[in-house]
């Protein structure tokens, strides 16, 4: 079986938020991200009724569940619980414990679920490393990636393999002014990232996969640091063949 099956999380403690999520009967769950009014902004304001989509890196499923309400018909894929899949990942530090990193990972997974449930969500979930080829999942009518290629090791390897699968693919990530054309290794630095990426890298990535009509916008979106919201500078690539 492709899909994995709806796992049932009644309890809220066993929740690990990524984003922040305003849960029908359970309020106002904080993350580390709350994109809640700049959702649209965040996938390049595309129209999304009617839309098959595939999102790489779903976490707790707020853009999955604010898509699927506008119309989009979801597949969220998210890095299995597997240590040989993480250490694509993770950043094979000295004393870093992928296993606990695992652990962590998979209450991100049970607050997606949670949300499943309450928001009686219709979107299959694949558990999928992206820098593998994916399964027979279908075609797509757009793919996004949404601050996840910083945490891959093989960020080009998961755009091309997802590139098969769809004629439209959006990126987003945070625009720190780093030269045109250019990536920065952070895995000696931050141990959940191994780049930063400008804008034109990516773009220049998806014009060698073909993708030749290509947008940018630039957005802010709310970001957690040190128990305080920040305006983060964010950039939206929009890449159509």
């Amino acid at each position: 079986m492709v899909y994995v099956n709806p796992v049932d999380i009644s309890n809220i403690k066993d929740c690990n938020f990524y984003h922040t999520i305003d849960i029908p009967g359970h309020g106002t769950q904080v993350g580390s991200w709350d994109l809640r009014g700049g959702e649209s902004n965040y996938v390049g304001n595309i129209d999304l009724n009617n839309k098959r989509v595939l999102e790489i890196g779903t976490a707790s499923g707020a853009m999955c569940f604010y898509m699927e309400s506008k119309g989009a018909e979801v597949v969220a894929c998210d890095i299995p619980s597997n240590v040989e899949d993480f250490k694509t990942w993770t950043i094979p530090r000295e004393n870093h414990n992928i296993e606990e990193h695992v652990e962590k990972i998979d209450k991100v997974k049970n607050s997606y679920w949670f949300c499943h449930k309450a928001f009686n969500s219709n979107a299959k979930v694949i558990y999928h490393n992206a820098c593998d080829v994916f399964p027979n999942i279908g075609r797509f009518d757009l793919a996004t990636f949404g601050c996840v290629l910083l945490h891959m090791r093989d960020p080009f390897l998961a755009l091309q393999n997802v590139a098969k699968l769809t004629d439209t693919i959006i990126v987003t990530d945070m625009n720190r002014n780093i030269p045109k054309n250019c990536m920065r290794f952070e895995a000696h630095i931050d141990g959940n990232t191994w780049w930063t990426m400008s804008p034109t890298i990516i773009i220049s990535f998806l014009k060698t996969l073909g993708f030749e009509n290509i947008q940018t916008t630039e957005h802010r979106q709310k970001i957690k640091k040190q128990s305080q919201l920040d305006n983060s500078r964010m950039f939206t690539v929009i890449a159509k063949r």
